[in-house]
Order: C-alpha cells, then structure tokens, then sequence
C-alpha cells in the first residue's frame, strides 16, 4: 500500500522526522497547501484548515491515479508506533465496505462497535461516533471517490469528512 506524507514545501525538518519515523518505508511527498498564503475564507474555515482540507484532497487525487486498493496517507507531525508497518503491508485486514480507518487518535472518548483482529495485536472497530484529527488513516478507492464529493464545497475541516459525528451504522 502506497503512503502519502502531506508536508509543506518549507518545512524539510519535519520531512526529516518523518523519514525517521517511518524507518524506511517507502512513501510519496504531497506538497502541501500553505494556510499562511491563502485569503481569509467565507466558507467557515480557516485558511489553515483550507489548506489542510486541499492538501488531503490532493493526496485523494493522487492516490485515485494510480492503481491500488488502497493508501495510507499520514501528515508529518505525526509519532509513529512500532507496529506501523505491517498495518500497510497489505490491505487484506481492512473491512470491505470501509471508506477510511483511523489510526491516530487524541485519546478522545469515542463509540466503538465489535473489536476485531487487525494486525498482529492490532485491533480494529468502527467508530460511531466523531473523532477529530485526520494526521493518519487508511483509504479506500471507494472512499477516496466519496471524500472528493463531500468536501467539493466543504465548510468543515478534513476530519469532519472523515470521520463525521454520526457515521451511518452498518
């Protein structure tokens, strides 16, 4: 599975730090939107999270281009747990009908349904409820498609899209 590493064009010390993190794992540069050259919005964003939502949408674009199942795209603040890699050595853990897996987290309370098995130790559930942050998650070409059409004129951030507050229930 190809990862995507979102990162401004300014900033090589956190390109560097992730490089680091990601401990040899081949990933794909996404030049980032820059929030600090972009307008004030109308839209209910900031140009921060403008430019975040455009630097994901951009990272969907690129991953619709080409030919796998799916892609990991990650931003480059990330601390990346051990484990990290074998969660993008195949595709075969992820749910058929999921459009995103989370796999960072604030430590928020969220609703989950039935643990599973992933990885490993790994555990996977479907969230049921809002969760915000989208510094790293696994997409599906269904997923992608989805993501580009609901934040085609998007007044919420990225992770609203993502992973909303009331996800449909299977």
């Amino acid at each position: 599975m190809k990862i995507y590493l979102i990162n401004l064009d300014r900033d090589a010390t956190r390109l560097a730090h992730m490089r680091d993190q990601l401990n040899g794992l081949t990933f794909e540069r996404v030049s980032a939107v820059d929030g600090s050259n972009l307008p004030q919005t109308v839209r209910g964003l900031t140009p921060f999270e403008l430019a975040c939502l455009a630097s994901h949408q951009i990272a969907w674009r690129q991953f619709l281009d080409g030919q796998e199942d799916c892609a990991c795209v990650v931003e480059d603040d990330l601390h990346i747990w051990p484990e990290f890699a074998a969660l993008t050595e195949s595709a075969s853990w992820i749910p058929r009908d999921a459009h995103s897996v989370k796999l960072d987290t604030y430590l928020q309370k969220v609703e989950l349904g039935e643990r599973q098995i992933a990885v490993g130790k790994r555990q996977i559930a479907r969230l049921y409820s809002r969760h915000q942050s989208s510094a790293a998650y696994i997409l599906t070409r269904p997923g992608a498609v989805r993501y580009l059409e609901l934040t085609a004129s998007a007044s919420l951030p990225a992770d609203y899209a993502l992973f909303p507050n009331h996800p449909q229930r299977l």
